[in-house]
């Protein structure tokens, strides 16, 4: 029984909304709006699917009309504010967050709900499997390098998230109520980082984070994210947002803490093998200078969060909470 889809009018609320952000991708997006609406389902009320377009673009919602999704425009302020209209014009009692260039497997939805009942969990994250987008795409074997690319293997049963994990948002159920007690996505995340700052703030303040292990989604891996540039990239974009949760945090913010956590352990690792030793293992050495990235990332944050309130300017997420005796949203 397909129920994931627009419900027809008159039908009242859905039990959630699944909510996808996009920008100007409206070919992969077509493909995850299929796998949605092929879920397996045996629930009285169905979720909706909301498409968050933050380039505003006709091929986008026509896409999204085709797949049965309801068509929101955002403002094209980056990918944490786009997700705070998927919240404030999400229906019903959960939220998915679903990424655009993943394809859910067939029982993916009622997984991620099975799990938070059961549970009683609020959070809860799903699997991803790394998958070539096209053929002639090699991806890394390296367990770490993997993790950075998407993947997500949380194991074989349902269980509590460790103290250093944390959901992403590409696959990932969280009951609305979490959203008005923890806030919003901190929009001045421009370049990533808003997921791992919005689970931190939730784990501190007591949220449990579950995985679902058989809440499976492929991710599609294209050509742009196996490039030494894109690497780079992620590596010190990753390093700029961890100075600033920690500081956001009340976490000390320092050169010597990056150096040792990030810095040391990529420099002093590639030194200690020596490159011959790294001759023909390939993906260690990207490893091992990925670590090093990382640390300049940070490093360079680091001067800008030193003298200022802890979050650094515009670090303020919006708030969600009921007002006036219903749901809304305070900004």
């Amino acid at each position: 029984m397909r129920g994931v889809g627009s419900p027809p009018p008159g039908k009242g609320d859905p039990a959630g909304t699944v909510v996808i952000c996009t920008y100007d991708r409206s070919l992969l997006l077509a493909g995850a709006l299929e796998s949605l609406r092929s879920q397996e389902w045996e629930e009285d009320s169905p979720f909706e699917i909301l498409v968050v377009d933050d380039g505003p673009g006709e091929e986008t919602r026509r896409a999204a009309s085709r797949g049965g999704a309801r068509y929101v425009p955002a403002a094209g302020e980056g990918i944490a504010a786009a997700r705070n209209v998927g919240i404030r014009e999400s229906r019903g009692e959960w939220l998915a967050f679903f990424d655009d260039d993943q394809r859910a497997s067939p029982g993916w939805l009622r997984e991620l709900l099975r799990v938070s009942r059961e549970r009683e969990a609020p959070v809860v994250a799903g699997a991803r499997r790394l998958v070539p987008l096209e053929r002639g795409i090699s991806l890394p074997s390296h367990p770490r390098l993997r993790l950075y690319l998407g993947e997500e293997d949380w194991g074989e049963s349902p269980r509590p998230l460790g103290p250093e994990e944390l959901p992403n948002t590409g696959n990932v159920l969280v009951r609305k109520e979490v959203f008005r007690r923890v806030g919003g996505f901190d929009p001045s995340f421009i370049e990533g980082g808003e997921d791992t700052d919005f689970f931190t703030r939730a784990r501190r303040q007591g949220v449990p984070l579950w995985a679902a292990p058989s809440a499976r989604a492929e991710h599609l891996v294209g050509p742009g994210k196996v490039t030494p540039s894109w690497w780079k990239r992620r590596a010190q974009r990753g390093g700029a947002a961890e100075a600033r949760i920690r500081r956001k945090g009340g976490g000390r913010v320092s050169l010597l803490t990056g150096l040792f956590r990030w810095g040391f352990l990529g420099s002093a690792s590639l030194l200690l093998a020596g490159w011959k030793g790294l001759l023909g293992r390939r993906e260690e050495a990207l490893y091992r200078v990925f670590l090093f990235r990382h640390f300049l990332g940070y490093a360079r944050r680091v001067p800008a969060l030193l003298p200022g309130p802890a979050g650094g300017k515009g670090g303020g997420a919006p708030s969600f909470r009921k007002r006036g005796g219903g749901e809304g949203v305070s900004w």
